[in-house]
């Protein structure tokens, strides 16, 4: 498992709050990051490695 960090960025582009997490690899942290992205887009890190930015979603998703 690689730990990874999802930054919440605010509407001023700063970011508002971080969530950590594990995943087995980057796809898994991607899917496990859109889950932060409901109001706010998420950047995904894995230490110093940025993995992306994930836009916002405008529904939540159902519980999986």
């Amino acid at each position: 498992m690689v730990g990874y960090r999802a930054y919440i960025v605010g509407q001023d582009g700063h970011f508002k709050r971080s969530e950590e997490f594990e995943a087995g690899d980057d796809a898994s942290a991607v899917r496990r990051a859109e889950d932060f992205a409901t109001a706010d887009p998420v950047e995904l890190w894995e230490g110093a490695r940025r993995i992306g930015l994930i836009e916002r979603r405008n529904e939540p998703v159902a519980a999986k």
